[in-house]
């Protein structure tokens, strides 16, 4: 199984962001962001938006984790509808 992690070292505005997120959409546009995270929290999830201030992207996280394995496993059942979902790494 070949897991891919990016990193990210700067996230703005976003405090709760555990060591593993499942990033199922990236946009410039804050509008579009906000509407993914409202289609994820009708459907049960704690979407949040993290902004990358570095490439000015506004990540959309269906979900946020202490451990590796539960972060892959929520990662593995979001891709049957969101094909690109990636981990994010959060160094604190």
């Amino acid at each position: 199984m070949c897991l891919y992690v990016r990193r990210a070292c700067l996230l703005s505005a976003v405090q709760d962001l555990k060591i593993f997120s499942v990033v199922v959409g990236s946009f410039s546009v804050q509008a579009n962001a906000e509407g993914l995270q409202s289609t994820l929290k009708s459907r049960g999830y704690d979407a949040q938006i993290a902004y990358n201030s570095s490439n000015q992207m506004y990540r959309v996280v269906a979900g946020t984790f202490d451990i590796k394995t539960d972060a892959v496993r929520s990662r593995n059942e979001l891709r049957s509808e969101y094909p690109d979902a990636w981990l994010l790494f959060n160094q604190k």
